[in-house]
């Protein structure tokens, strides 16, 4: 059965479309179509004359992910798929820009970017995978309510900064009631009474209406805003606070409806597990599991953390050499969930709470002892997820200390990292080597002899007992 390859470049309304077959030679050329019935159906029918031409043929298609342009045609052909052997994937468009730089090609058009991303899943078979556009769409929907969900708590913050200053201008009584987050009757009190001089007029039975204020607390409040020294009462701030307490409310009941909707249609039974390790609410949990859209994709924790973009990158070449840090690759926000997970684990986990000091003690920053922990929180969602496990310290700990175990052995038999890539040929003095490099390799040797001393002395003659004189 021959192969062929179909590559497409969505731009927002249309897309490019260029088929190869295995040797990279053009089969079909170069055509544009709208994203449009009438384009998608030129492209039904360009096919099924190609199937007609090939009947045994397998055409794999790909498209770059472009925010969701590329779904209509995506769709298409997993429609097609029906009648015909079409297999369709989606792509990452980092890959696909590697890939387009080392063929050194000078121009960047869409025909060209069409043609490069046919010859992409050519030439990198085993990075793409096929068919996979059903399974992903709900995690993709999950996704799109999620992140909708996050602009309006984002907006929602916004509102309450603004808020803030506002009520600190208009009535600052009450704002020893706003510690750490606005509770909802003192925005009910803002709303209807937005500066000191509505609030110390009015009677306290019609304060202590609003729930979860009692008369003493509604005395209390009227007091305090008749002694008030805040100087803007105006019925312009009056009416500003009004029109913020009354969006913020809105937008709290808007935010409460959409997490319970996201939580009956895409009912996610792996969101149990995460939510019992402390730190990981019912939102996180589905923002993580949306992000990772299935463990069953990542092979091992290492992949997993790559995804997220907190893996360390470590760069050396020649005598030069840079040091470890987060390589921050790939989309920011799950990096940001997570961010805000280690933050809570931190504060509510005594495990991971030891470990982040442990690491503050040792001399790090604390920015980068949470950027480990960060590392850390992904190896053991990814357990917890794979062995459907749910958290467990004890575990964790097992794990750590046989670690610490496998590192006390003696390894001076092994050859240090250091060396190993000089198994062939010991250093050579005569090398036209740079000073820098003489002084790493003189740093080298002196590791390697005194791991051989460290050997010779834990070494036992036949018949005798350790630490005993051999005569």
């Amino acid at each position: 059965m021959n192969e062929y390859y179909l590559g497409g470049d969505v731009s927002k309304g249309y897309c490019d479309f260029l088929i190869l077959d295995e040797s990279r030679r053009i089969v079909e050329k170069g055509f544009q179509l709208d994203d449009t019935p009438k384009g998608h159906k030129i492209l039904t029918e360009k096919l099924a004359t190609f199937f007609k031409e090939h009947p045994q043929a397998t055409l794999c298609s790909g498209f770059e992910s472009t925010g969701g342009y590329e779904n209509n045609w995506m769709k298409r052909l997993m429609t097609l798929s029906k009648d015909y052997n079409v297999n369709v994937a989606r792509l990452n468009p980092v890959g696909v820009n590697h890939h387009h730089k080392a063929s050194l090609k000078r121009n960047t058009t869409d025909p060209i970017s069409a043609k490069n991303i046919a010859e992409y899943l050519i030439s990198y078979p085993t990075k793409v995978a096929y068919n996979g556009y059903n399974q992903e769409k709900q995690y993709r929907e999950g996704r799109n309510l999620y992140n909708h969900i996050e602009m309006l708590t984002k907006q929602n913050t916004q509102l309450l900064n603004q808020l803030e200053s506002e009520v600190y201008k208009s009535n600052s009584s009450l704002m020893c009631y706003w510690k750490d987050d606005m509770p909802q009757w003192l925005l009910s009190v803002i709303k209807n009474w937005p500066t000191a001089s509505d609030l110390s007029e009015v009677s306290v039975e019609l304060i202590s209406r609003i729930p979860f204020v009692t008369k003493k607390r509604a005395w209390e409040l009227k007091r305090n805003a008749g002694e008030c020294i805040s100087s803007d009462v105006s019925a312009i701030t009056g009416m500003t606070i009004k029109s913020l307490a009354t969006q913020i409310i809105q937008k709290r009941e808007a935010i409460e409806k959409l997490k319970k909707e996201l939580y009956r249609l895409l009912p996610l039974p792996e969101a149990e597990l995460l939510t019992s390790m402390p730190g990981i609410g019912d939102f996180s949990a589905y923002g993580l599991l949306l992000e990772i859209a299935g463990i069953e994709r990542f092979a091992s924790d290492k992949k997993l953390c790559s995804y997220f973009g907190i893996h360390p990158v470590y760069k050396q070449s020649g005598d030069d050499s840079w040091g470890y840090h987060m390589s921050k690759q790939g989309r920011r926000r799950p990096r940001r969930l997570l961010f805000m997970v280690a933050m809570n684990a931190v504060q509510h986990d005594p495990m991971i709470k030891e470990l982040y000091e442990g690491h503050v003690k040792a001399g790090r920053e604390k920015i980068d002892a949470l950027c480990i922990i960060m590392h850390k929180l992904v190896r053991i969602i990814y357990a917890m997820l794979k062995h459907k496990r749910k958290y467990d310290p004890a575990i964790n700990k097992a794990h750590r200390d046989r670690y610490y175990q496998n590192q006390k052995k003696d390894n001076s038999q092994k050859v240090p990292k250091s060396l190993k890539s000089r198994r062939f040929q010991d250093h050579d003095k005569l090398a036209p080597i740079s000073r820098r490099q003489a002084k790493k390799r003189q740093k080298q040797m002196e590791g390697q002899k005194d791991a051989e001393n460290a050997a010779n002395k834990n070494i036992v003659h036949p018949g005798k007992r350790k630490n005993e004189k051999v005569a």
